[in-house]
C-alpha cells in the first residue's frame, strides 16, 4: 500500500511540474516581447523630438477657444479677460480672433503651427472661414526662441489685414508689453490695435458708400467752380477797346527755308521689371490643409 500511494504521489508531482513548465514557456515570449516594448518606448521619449501629431493632441481639447495658453504664462483672470475682448470683437466684426501661447512649436515653423491651429481647431466665421489667429512662442524662459506669428485666413480678412498692417499689429504686441514679458499687457495693445484695422462687413459698407458719396460730392463741386469760373471769365463785361484794321496794318512775307537731316542718334534703356507687389498688398500661402491663409511673424 506505500509503495502505491508512493507511486500516485510522484506521478502527481510530475504532472504539475510539466504543466507548469509548460505555462512558463507559454508566457516567456510575451514576458519578454513587454519588456523589450517598455525598454524601447523609454529610449523613444528620451531621444526624440516631439512631432506634429504629439504637438497638436490639445487641438481637440481647446479647439475654438479664444485663448489657448499651452506655456501656462497667463492667469485665469488675465485669460477671462482676453477671452471676453476676443468673443466681443469675433461677435461684432464677423471675424474669428483668438491668441495660443506655446513654449515651442517643435519640428514644426511658427507659420505652420499657427496656418494648421486655425485649421483643425475649428476656427473660423462663416463659408469663408474668416479669421486673425495670433500665436505667441514664449521660449525656452532664458529669453530665447521667443516668436510671434499671425495668420489670417478668409477673403476679406486677408485683403483687410495687410503685410504692412501685419507689422502694425506686431508693434502693438511686441512694444505693448512682450518684449518685457508682460503678454497680457501686449495682447491687450494688439487687440487694441486691431480694432482699428478691421471693420464689419456693414461698416465697410457703410465706409465704403460715404466714401462714394464724399468723392462724388468733392468732384462735382471741384467741376462746378471750375466751369463757373471759366464762363465768368468769357462773359466779363469790359470796356471798349480801340479800333484795330487789320487789313491795313498786316503786313505779310514769304520766305523759303530748307532744314537738312544731318545724322540720327538712337538710344535704348531697358527698363527693369519690379519685383515688389506693393505695400499695401497680402502675401498669401497654402497651409497643410490646403486653405490659403495671410500673415506674418517675426522673432523678439
Amino acid at each position: 500500500m506505500v509503495t502505491m500511494a508512493t507511486s500516485a504521489c510522484s506521478k502527481k508531482y510530475a504532472y504539475r511540474k510539466r504543466l507548469i513548465t509548460t505555462l512558463f514557456c507559454c508566457f516567456l515570449p510575451l514576458i519578454l516581447l513587454y519588456a523589450e516594448t517598455s525598454t524601447s518606448d523609454e529610449a523613444d521619449w528620451s531621444e526624440t523630438e516631439w512631432d506634429a501629431d504629439e504637438l497638436f493632441i490639445p487641438i481637440e481639447q481647446f479647439a475654438g477657444r479664444p485663448v489657448v495658453d499651452m506655456a501656462g504664462i497667463l492667469t485665469l483672470s488675465e485669460q477671462q479677460e482676453i477671452a471676453a475682448r476676443f468673443t466681443e470683437f469675433s461677435e461684432s466684426l464677423k471675424t474669428d480672433a483668438s491668441v495660443v501661447l506655446v513654449a515651442d512649436t517643435g519640428d514644426l515653423t511658427a507659420e505652420a503651427y499657427a496656418d494648421d491651429f486655425f485649421d483643425y481647431g475649428g476656427y473660423g466665421y462663416g463659408e469663408d472661414r474668416d479669421g486673425i489667429l495670433l500665436l505667441i512662442v514664449t521660449g525656452y524662459g532664458d529669453g530665447s526662441g521667443r516668436k510671434a506669428h499671425i495668420s489670417t485666413s478668409g477673403k476679406r480678412t486677408i485683403n483687410t489685414v495687410t503685410d504692412s498692417r501685419i507689422d502694425d499689429l506686431l508693434d502693438a504686441l511686441i512694444d505693448g508689453g512682450a518684449a518685457d514679458g508682460n503678454y497680457a499687457a501686449g495682447i491687450n495693445a494688439y487687440i487694441d490695435k486691431l480694432h482699428t484695422i478691421i471693420q464689419s462687413p456693414e461698416q465697410a459698407a457703410a465706409a465704403k458708400l460715404k466714401s462714394s458719396l464724399l468723392f462724388a460730392l468733392g468732384t462735382g463741386v471741384f467741376v462746378f467752380l471750375i466751369s463757373f469760373l471759366i464762363l465768368l471769365k468769357r462773359y466779363k463785361i469790359a470796356g471798349a477797346k480801340p479800333y484795330y484794321d487789320r487789313a491795313k496794318q498786316t503786313q505779310v512775307r514769304f520766305a523759303s527755308t530748307n532744314d537738312p537731316l544731318i545724322s540720327t542718334n538712337t538710344i535704348s534703356t531697358v527698363r527693369p521689371k519690379s519685383n515688389s507687389s506693393g505695400s499695401s498688398g497680402s502675401s498669401t500661402h497654402t497651409s497643410s490643409s490646403g486653405r490659403s491663409h495671410g500673415g506674418g511673424g517675426r522673432s523678439f
